[in-house]
């Protein structure tokens, strides 16, 4: 498993839990934010009501010129292409050839996907869980979602509603339920 994580207190209880399960040798940890730019410092938003809630969104437009030890909150992007050299193995030494991914990003989703390519193309993603009503909250991301839509249905993934188990309508993206599921081929 590959887990990129940029909240160094999720980092804590990720390693915790893992070493608690003794699965740490099969898990794979990347402590960066994904976003549409490499090696940028970005300040997480804060929700003390959601410890997961954590979000670039609200500083997107913000940088800084290194890291603080001393402030939790700052973090380093990476490109979703970039977690390609890291990709686990299985015991034989070859690549996996299909896997599945959860994203939640707080809305920050079609940044990361605007350099997936690679990624897509190494790698055939047959699933994706992701959060929905986060990403058309923020009307000034609307081309960039559209983007990851296209991107998507290009590699034949289809958007299904979880709960009521159907296939969603790809011109009706301001009335999907808060989780979809991407598809590749009805399981």
């Amino acid at each position: 498993m590959l887990s990129v994580e940029p909240f160094i207190d999720n980092i804590y209880r990720f390693h915790k839990s893992a070493k608690l399960e003794g699965t740490e040798s099969n898990i794979v940890l990347l402590q960066n934010a994904l976003s549409d730019k490499r090696n940028e410092v970005k300040l997480l938003g804060y929700r003390s009501s959601d410890i997961g809630g954590q979000s670039l969104m609200g500083n997107k437009n913000k940088t800084f010129k290194k890291l603080d030890p001393n402030n939790k909150y700052l973090v380093e992007t990476i490109l979703l292409d970039d977690i390609v050299p890291y990709l686990p193995k299985r015991d034989d030494g070859n690549a996996f050839e299909q896997a599945f991914m959860k994203i939640d990003i707080e809305g920050f989703e079609p940044y990361a996907f605007t350099n997936a390519r690679l990624l897509f193309d190494t790698l055939d993603i047959q699933v994706i869980f992701m959060e929905w009503a986060n990403l058309i909250n923020h009307k000034d991301a609307r081309s960039l979602v559209l983007e990851m839509l296209n991107f998507l249905l290009f590699r034949d993934f289809k958007p299904y509603h979880p709960q009521l188990n159907q296939l969603l309508s790809p011109h009706d993206i301001d009335n999907w339920p808060f989780d979809i599921h991407w598809y590749k081929q009805k399981l």
